[in-house]
């Protein structure tokens, strides 16, 4: 840990100092990602554009939890407020990036949980193919995995019959897969 952080004066002002630059710097990186003016802001929380350009300012440091919530509730995040560790709070502030203090609003957060999902269960489809051995690689379009192998693409073989053509759903990610590939190659 720092040696500064031994003295309680300075670790009161390093808290103090950290809890208004990051409100601050939040508040705007929020806005900005929200492509908001600071009046636009103020109209959705029911404030004047000076007191979103104060709450901005890491001098005014004057918030409440009434007006954290606020704006909590304009941006569609959630807000908490808790006591932590000094070491905690280091290391919150190791991972500190413009991007970081930009958080997702409820609606992205969602849409992209659902992403990850969809890719987790295509990829844990594939893979349960591959492992039946109902996936096969036929050389002749191309795989998404290996860019430095031959192309090939991924076909669903029926069991017991000559048949080696997708179906379903697998069927339109191999002609999506191809039509990209195609467009590519040429």
């Amino acid at each position: 840990m720092n040696d500064d952080l031994e003295d309680k004066e300075y670790r009161d002002a390093f808290v103090e100092e950290t809890l208004r630059n990051g409100i601050s710097f939040q508040i705007k990186a929020l806005r900005q990602k929200s492509r908001l003016s600071q009046a636009q802001l103020g109209e959705r929380v029911g404030m004047t554009q000076n007191v979103i350009s104060r709450l901005e300012d890491p001098e005014y440091g004057r918030f409440t939890i009434n007006t954290l919530l606020r704006l909590a509730a304009a941006f569609d995040v959630a807000l908490t407020v808790k006591f932590t560790t000094f070491g905690n709070l280091l290391d919150g502030l190791k991972t500190l990036t413009p991007e970081a203090l930009a958080v997702s609003t409820y609606v992205e957060e969602k849409e992209n949980k659902k992403r990850e999902v969809e890719s987790s269960s295509l990829e844990t489809l594939l893979a349960d193919l591959l492992a039946k051995g109902n996936l096969q690689p036929e050389p002749r379009y191309f795989t998404a995995y290996e860019s430095d192998k031959p192309p090939t693409t991924m076909t669903a073989a029926a069991v017991g019959s000559s048949e080696t053509e997708p179906t379903g759903a697998m069927s339109a990610l191999v002609s999506r897969s191809q039509r990209s590939y195609r467009k590519e190659a040429a």
